[in-house]
């Protein structure tokens, strides 16, 4: 049986804070943003399915603050460069006045009805961020 695995990260004002992780550059060194380390573990974990499971694991990925924004599509071949390029235009979380709605049920609705072209396909679902 096929897996199609969709990763929800949370790209709210709220990811902006700092964690206890540190980069340091020669003499100065900064902590990490949640959005950091959020984004950079889900840019290796992608990286890692496709590596390993390109032929019959499909991944997509999205950001979500006020609306849902795809990274990449259901064909794997776009690759890792897709996803980075997107990351690189959507930015970290900017601070805002808007309400940041729950899009948990629209994102279900979406990516289920979304055909992958695969026969028998579960799919999995990680939501990352902070709750």
């Amino acid at each position: 049986m096929t897996t199609k695995t969709v990763i929800l990260m949370d790209h709210r004002e709220e990811l902006l804070g700092k964690t206890d992780q540190v980069v340091a550059v020669d003499d100065l060194s900064a902590a990490k943003s949640k959005w950091t380390v959020l984004m950079e573990a889900t840019v290796e974990y992608t990286r890692i399915l496709m590596d390993v499971c390109a032929t019959n694991h499909p991944v997509m990925v999205m950001t979500t603050d006020s609306s849902l924004k795809f990274l990449n599509t259901w064909q794997n071949q776009e690759g890792m460069s897709k996803i980075l390029e997107t990351l690189a235009v959507i930015g970290p979380p900017q601070v805002t006045d808007k309400p940041q709605p729950d899009l948990t049920a629209a994102l279900q609705v979406r990516v289920i009805s979304q055909s992958t072209g695969y026969v028998g396909v579960k799919a999995t679902y990680y939501i990352v961020g902070v709750s």
